[in-house]
């Protein structure tokens, strides 16, 4: 006769076995930054430290503008980061680290305050958000307003979505709100945000219940999206964009490749075009049924309200993508940078999996093959690795030619750039300044 199923031991072996995942995920992440970031300023940085360089200030810098979007909170972490290292683009890429440490605790926090419960496929949330995939945001044009903080924040905010429905919900998620929509491409979660407000609304005047909290929140949220287009500069991230494409079919190819890279598919030409319109169909599948499930029940579905903001954030930001980027070629749909937003949708699945109404033979499959998936796509870091040291190896390059020979031009020569101009007049006096200043590639003791 077997021995009974113990619940509690179960709880304890996977949370036990979660912990473990975690912390080897952390310090590979953390060893990932230590061999391959440099303390060098790299392409976009020189205009973004722009802000620091003018001494601007608080307010300023929240609402500093580069490119499509605003820098909000990411603009503070880099001041705060820069005052305390001494302008160490290095440290800056730890702390994008612990932002995703913080990201991966709220993913966590959010599967628990939906299951109650741990289970072993519950290594999927590590093995998603701490990620090799977006080697950029660690070894390239570092910036936490572009990934890292946008992702901590609608991870809180679909947590404090899982409050009850009163005044403490609606002022948490209304203030996280006004941070997100400030804060790099988050602002694309503004209309989910403000399509969840008015939900919550309709919910509210359903059962008579907290309608002047939820009426206040949707207005607040409205005029926050207004707030951030006071003074805003269309801006198109790339010479030859064009609406619409003459071939709108490749918007489809070039979101399907986002998707890919997500996954590490896209180096394996024989399955990625199956895998391609798979994942296309799974994730347009996602945002349909989490949806239909939001509005039938007026955002009160957890599972669904939680699936929903989460995918429609990120069919957002790859539709924007695609739109702004095609025309750069199929190639450019895998960067790097683009995977902080579109694992979200990962995220998305896999949280959906665990609360889906299906039999638990079903289930068990599904979190079998988001398991797989995951952790082959972790498995799968040779073009990650190889990545990473063409950005290390150019900035270092160019670091050592520099202080060897202070001359810009010629150690554009040398190697590969490290900003977009060709007379070097436009950091010249930039790197007279860090050296004047000991300050980034000039700190003492580098």
């Amino acid at each position: 006769m077997s021995a009974p199923f113990n619940a509690g031991k179960a709880w304890g072996v996977n949370a036990r076995l979660l912990a473990c995942v975690c912390i080897v995920l952390a310090a590979r992440l953390f060893w990932f930054i230590h061999r391959y970031a440099v303390n060098m300023m790299f392409w976009d940085q020189w205009g973004l430290w722009d802000g620091m360089f003018s001494g601007a200030g608080a307010w300023r810098l929240f609402n500093w503008q580069l490119g499509p979007h605003r820098e909000g909170l990411g603009y503070l972490v880099i001041k705060l980061t820069a005052i305390a290292s001494d302008w160490d683009t290095k440290t800056e890429a730890y702390v994008i680290g612990v932002l995703f440490l913080l990201s991966t605790a709220l993913a966590l926090a959010i599967k628990w305050r939906l299951t109650r419960r741990w289970s072993i496929f519950d290594v999927c949330i590590p093995l998603i958000i701490l990620t090799l995939g977006n080697v950029e945001a660690y070894a390239g044009t570092t910036n936490p307003a572009h990934g890292p903080v946008p992702l901590l924040l609608i991870l809180a905010i679909v947590l404090g979505r899982l409050l009850p429905l009163g005044f403490a919900r609606a002022a948490l998620t209304l203030v996280l709100q006004f941070f997100v929509v400030f804060s790099g491409f988050g602002l694309l979660f503004g209309p989910v945000g403000c399509a969840l407000f008015l939900l919550d609304l309709a919910a509210a005047i359903r059962e008579r219940k907290q309608i002047v909290p939820q009426a206040l929140a949707l207005a607040g949220s409205i005029f926050v999206l207004a707030l951030f287009f006071h003074g805003y500069v269309f801006e198109a991230s790339v010479d030859c964009f064009v609406f619409p494409d003459p071939h709108p079919l490749r918007y489809v190819q070039f979101a399907a490749g986002m998707i890919l890279r997500a996954l590490q598919l896209h180096d394996l030409p024989k399955l990625r075009s199956l895998a391609a319109v798979g994942l296309v169909a799974v994730g347009v599948w996602l945002l349909a049924w989490s949806g239909w499930g939001t509005v039938k029940s007026l955002a009160r579905s957890p599972v669904h309200g939680t699936v929903f903001a989460l995918t429609a954030f990120s069919w957002l930001f790859i539709a924007t993508t695609a739109v702004g980027r095609v025309c750069n070629g199929e190639g450019a749909a895998y960067g790097s940078r683009y995977v902080s937003y579109t694992l979200l949708m990962l995220l998305a699945g896999y949280l959906a999996a665990q609360g889906a109404a299906v039999s638990e033979t079903t289930r068990t499959a599904l979190l079998a093959l988001c398991l797989l998936l995951f952790a082959v796509k972790e498995v799968r870091t040779r073009r990650s690795m190889g990545e990473a040291q063409w950005y290390r190896d150019r900035k270092q390059h160019w670091k050592d030619c520099y202080l060897r020979t202070l001359d810009v031009k010629t150690c554009d020569r040398q190697g590969m750039p490290v900003v977009p101009d060709e007379t070097g007049l436009l950091i010249a006096p930039k790197l007279r300044y860090l050296r004047e200043h000991h300050l980034n590639l000039f700190k003492r003791g580098e």
